[in-house]
């Protein structure tokens, strides 16, 4: 007999049916809907990887090895090798494999690549901070002529932990905002740990928690590099001189990374003032958005640090970051039945950042989520903290009546306000493969999930 789960999506794909027809109109006219995917740029030969995992090393090696880790486990998915372009022999550091990228998500409706972006302390040379797995925006997607799929940034200022794979017996893959002395100061790089329990128990790679020299330094190429980008994605913005701008879309992976890091919110302050300054100065602006992480009551709390950093909207990086713990079991959760607990999530932040600071959240739709292939698969699997943990899977179906539920919200989300901005949907994620996050074309559906956004949201324009 089908259980709760069955009804449960009969409904949300009525709607979404509804949704296709109609197309979500209000009172006759539809605001602009864009769809964001975050794009994750590990599927390449890069040099630092290679340094730490061998010549040629990409994380397809971990997609491709994965195995079931319990009964039912749907792994490993893997890459649809046909058309040429695709799978693990695709570049997507080459203009010419991003192009088929950037056609693939032009046809099927979505409007922009959200690009995790990675500068840290131990790339650079001069206590400035550099550049880290970057290539497939500046080296492939910037030398893609086109005009059609716009792009931002989302600084993931994370700790860089060795999961490629982790193995049992780490006691974590993250650590806590230092409790003294948070200021990281130059050749530095295990703040919070000792190297000895760094080494034991994180194997950390690259230093999440940076100073604000990096900082300044990262801001600055950030706005020399890409903010006078045609393509790059501009919204409208409010400036400190009481005018409105569309300014490039820019935003934090760990806010509070960052200021534990530069040492407490009056630096962090100063820092992202200077950055504003410095964008300015060279004749541009910043929409500074963050990503959130937790409940509507937790972010609560955050949002006088919000104000007083100027944040102009949020979002989150995908339903694992919304607080959804009652709707996850372990091993496996049921992603019909996080679909209405998402919007309800989506609802109560917006609510918060609303009437706290004046600001909009832009909603985030997962695709999937399984972070086994980032463990050791002749390890135990059990619930050990990230990346072991709970997975759920989207059929193409499935995923369809999420997105007609996230259409309706958005719709009546900005009905109010249809001449201004209407936040996109950000969609967990373009090519997150080995954290079962993506819509490129797999063995399992082909196109059918980016087949879904297109019969949802129509073709991108």
């Amino acid at each position: 007999m089908p259980g709760r789960w069955w009804s449960t999506l009969v409904a949300l794909m009525a709607v979404a049916d509804t949704a296709i027809a109609t197309g979500n109109s209000v009172n006759g006219s539809s605001p602009k809907l864009d769809v964001m995917a975050i794009y994750f740029g590990d599927w390449h030969s890069d040099p630092d990887m290679a340094g730490l995992h061998g010549p040629n090393w990409t994380e397809w090696g971990l997609v491709t090895n994965a195995q079931p880790r319990f009964e039912g486990h749907q792994q490993p998915n893997l890459p649809l090798d046909q058309p040429p372009g695709w799978g693990v022999s695709a570049a997507e550091n080459t203009p010419e494999a991003m192009k088929m990228k950037i056609d693939a998500a032009v046809q099927h409706g979505v409007t922009s690549f959200l690009f995790d972006w990675y500068y840290y302390a131990e790339k650079g040379t001069q206590g400035n901070g550099g550049g880290f797995l970057n290539g497939a925006l500046e080296d492939g997607f910037l030398q893609v002529e086109q005009s059609d799929l716009k792009f931002s940034l989302m600084w993931a200022n994370q700790d860089w932990v060795d999961v490629h794979p982790a193995k049992r017996g780490w006691s974590s893959t993250g650590r806590a905002p230092p409790a003294a002395n948070p200021v990281i100061q130059p050749n530095e790089p295990h703040h919070g740990v000792t190297p000895d329990q760094a080494a034991n128990t994180l194997l950390l790679q690259f230093d999440g928690y940076m100073n604000a020299s990096v900082y300044t330094g990262g801001f600055r190429y950030i706005v020399d590099t890409y903010f006078h980008h045609p393509n790059h994605y501009r919204v409208p913005t409010p400036l400190r001189n009481g005018t409105v701008a569309q300014c490039p879309y820019f935003s934090i992976y760990q806010l509070d990374y960052l200021v534990a890091g530069v040492g407490g919110s009056a630096a962090a302050e100063t820092v992202l003032t200077a950055f504003r300054d410095y964008a300015e100065s060279q004749g541009t602006c910043v929409h500074f958005a963050v990503m959130v992480a937790g409940s509507a009551k937790s972010i609560s709390s955050q949002t006088a640090q919000f104000k007083a950093l100027d944040v102009a909207s949020a979002t989150s990086y995908c339903w694992m970051k919304l607080g959804l713990e009652g709707a996850q079991t372990f091993p496996e959760s049921n992603y019909t039945e996080m679909i209405p607990q998402s919007v309800e999530a989506w609802t109560a932040l917006a609510k918060v950042l609303s009437e706290d600071l004046g600001i909009k959240y832009a909603p985030v739709l997962s695709v999937g989520w399984d972070s086994s292939p980032r463990t050791l698969p002749s390890d135990p699997f059990g619930q050990w903290g990230y990346p072991w943990g709970t997975s759920y899977v989207s059929t193409p179906d499935q995923f369809q009546a999420a997105l007609a539920a996230a259409k309706d919200y958005m719709v009546q989300s900005c009905a109010a306000d249809a001449a201004g901005w209407c936040p996109p949907l950000v969609i967990n994620a373009w090519n997150e493969w080995s954290e079962g996050a993506y819509l490129e074309p797999d063995q399992r559906y082909g196109f059918g999930k980016l087949q879904a956004v297109q019969k949802v949201f129509g073709l991108a324009s």
